[in-house]
């Protein structure tokens, strides 16, 4: 990034100075923005499937017969 800075200076471009521009307010807006609410919804995700109260659980294969509790 270094380099392109330096090279857009150097030549005088106003066109490469407007790309870097926004190319940093891109950056900007999905740090400040994108992210957070990408992390929020993982925990939303992430919380509906670890989020339980009480599940029973009952199977029956032929003379075997398996219960289950799952409590949280």
């Amino acid at each position: 990034m270094k380099n392109i800075i330096k090279y857009v200076v150097e030549c005088d471009s106003m066109y490469g100075m407007v790309c870097i521009i926004c190319t940093f307010v891109c950056f900007y807006i999905s740090i400040r923005f994108v992210v957070p609410y990408l992390y929020k919804c993982l925990c939303k995700i992430c919380n509906t499937i670890i989020t339980y109260k009480d599940i029973r659980t009952k199977t029956e294969v032929g003379n075997v017969s398996i219960e289950a509790n799952l409590h949280r």
